[in-house]
């Protein structure tokens, strides 16, 4: 799973009114990851050169080192790690770089879905 670290704006009304968004590939919400509980997930953030902010990715799925995994990415940087998908079940995932609640509030939230391993 590759996702693109992106600062752009977006519409919130028919009147064309803008707001600042941070995105997970520029959709808010971010892309949808599904997986199957005990794949290996492998994942890359690529932090566009053009942001300004440093941006990062905590997956509630993944049980890992959150100071080393989910430490954050600067503009024009790219981290890639791992992690198994050990529990089924329907996880947020979301920027973890500070303030947090400022980088979800502009948009860098979503899901990611571990189906059982027996269907």
């Amino acid at each position: 799973v590759t996702m693109h670290a992106k600062e752009t704006t977006v519409k919130i009304d028919n009147k064309g009114t803008e707001y600042p968004a941070w995105t997970f590939d520029g959709t808010i919400p971010g892309p949808l990851v599904r997986v199957t509980e005990g794949d290996t997930v492998e994942f890359t953030l690529i932090n566009n050169k053009e942001n300004k902010n440093s941006h990062a990715m905590d997956f509630h799925a993944a049980q890992v080192d959150v100071l080393g995994e989910f430490a954050p990415v600067k503009p024009g940087d790219s981290k890639k790690w791992s992690f198994e998908a050990k529990y089924p079940g329907v996880f947020m995932y979301h920027c973890g770089a500070m303030p947090m609640q400022q980088h979800i509030a502009r948009g860098m939230y979503g899901a990611l879905i571990v189906d059982p391993k027996g269907g």
